[in-house]
């Protein structure tokens, strides 16, 4: 059976911000640039929700959480 390593970086509609839990994280904030060197990392985005660490006024409801996985 496959195992996944997870890992999550917001999106506020303009920028990326990798979580303290994402390893190797990319480091440039542009979205484009960001996917590209997380792809040759080998994360794949696999999903996208709220950001569950968004306050709850309507600016912040607008980030979201990507979701990213990769092969142990």
């Amino acid at each position: 059976m496959q195992k996944w390593q997870y890992a999550i970086a917001d999106y506020d509609g303009g920028f990326i911000d990798a979580r303290s839990d994402f390893p190797e994280a990319p480091t440039n904030r542009d979205v484009l640039e960001f996917l590209r060197q997380a792809g040759s990392k080998g994360w794949e985005l696999c999903g996208t929700l709220p950001s569950p660490t968004a306050q709850a006024d309507l600016q912040s409801a607008m980030i979201l959480a990507l979701v990213f996985k990769r092969p142990l």
